[in-house]
């Protein structure tokens, strides 16, 4: 293929500098370009072989004619989907331009992406939820833990039993479905909770009057944890109110794969490393681009590992105390003054 290798990469998580947002630069914070760069560097290349373009994508599920239009227009040699919604949205529209993603699946849901002829990528774990053993790191923090809520974005792409979520709301006014309900839509996050000894609940919410009363009748204290995806982030405001609430209510927050929001106001966040997912896309991409190797040779990766965080100033707000041993499990830790020490971790 003729250098330079025209890439575009979508996503619905690229922000401007005038955003006022703590996950405004979450993509050089989790550095998985930085490991894209690294691996294409391995291989003999760099950046100056690559004409790369970053676009956003508008927040699901609304369509995106005029990126479709520069894609297509530019003849792109390949796309990277940095996120599920994205390539959920984006392998529809074409089965010719070889595209690579990073992202989870929680349920499996959204992995029928891999039926596609031009799709590979990296699936990340959602690393809270996908061992018993980082889910339990809950417990630890918060000794008292009693109950789990789990708020649903209604802008996640391929949110579980949106039909179950209507029935309920049209037989019930409690904002939150609790476990054992039919209508749970999360059901391994309600069986890890239960055998956490904790109640499970689970909060659809349709717009920000709705996430914010739901976030209003929870018991404030380590006695409720509150367990947030990235999802929730493609609701314009989202993220501002629920830190607005959380600081303001006492509640301990715990954020999977967006270590800025919980060095903002939460208490952990449970992440996947994403620089080695960028540097496995890296190497899928210099196979395809410079190789020509057929995309369908490329297998799919599974996440190649977890980088976690820990805020101790929030931990000091609501008196938790972290064992050395508890606290040896993270990568990153944010001190009581807000500086950034290395961690020692064990892992």
């Amino acid at each position: 293929m003729v250098r330079p290798y025209r890439v575009r990469v979508l996503s619905s998580y690229i922000y401007s500098h005038d955003e006022h947002i703590p996950h405004r630069d979450m993509a050089r914070d989790n550095r998985w370009f930085h490991g894209f760069t690294k691996s294409v560097l391995r291989r003999g290349s760099g950046l100056a072989d690559f004409d790369i373009q970053f676009l956003r994508l508008p927040p699901p599920p609304s369509s995106f004619p005029d990126v479709v239009d520069r894609v297509l227009q530019d003849n792109a040699h390949l796309v990277i989907c940095a996120g599920v919604d994205a390539v959920t949205r984006w392998a529809p529209v074409s089965d010719d331009i070889p595209t690579v993603y990073f992202g989870g699946h929680p349920e499996n849901h959204g992995l029928d992406v891999l039926a596609r002829p031009n799709v590979t990528g990296v699936r990340l774990n959602l690393p809270v939820i996908w061992s018993f053993e980082n889910f339990s790191i809950i417990r630890d923090l918060l000794p008292g833990v009693r109950e789990i809520f789990v708020p649903v974005s209604p802008l996640l792409s391929f949110a579980p039993s949106r039909a179950n979520y209507r029935a309920f709301r049209r037989q019930r006014r409690d904002p939150w479905i609790s476990g054992p309900s039919s209508f749970i839509g999360f059901r391994s996050l309600y069986f890890l909770a239960d055998r956490l000894g904790c109640r499970y609940h689970e909060g659809p919410f349709a717009d920000l009057d709705e996430l914010a009363s739901s976030l209003r009748v929870i018991t404030p204290g380590t006695t409720t944890a509150l367990v947030v995806f990235n999802d929730t982030v493609l609701l314009a405001g989202a993220v501002n109110v629920l830190l607005e609430i959380v600081r303001e209510r006492g509640l301990a927050l715990f954020w999977v794969n967006n270590w800025p929001i919980a060095r903002a106001g939460g208490v952990a966040d449970f992440s996947s490393d994403f620089e080695k997912a960028g540097g496995l896309l890296g190497e899928m991409a210099m196979k395809i681009l410079r190789d020509s190797a057929p995309i369908d040779t490329i297998p799919f990766c599974e996440d190649p590992g977890e980088r976690f965080g820990l805020n101790l100033r929030r931990c000091a707000e609501l008196g938790i105390t972290v064992r050395d041993e508890v606290r040896a499990r993270f990568h990153a830790v944010q001190a009581i003054d807000g500086s950034r020490p290395p961690a020692v971790s064990l892992r």
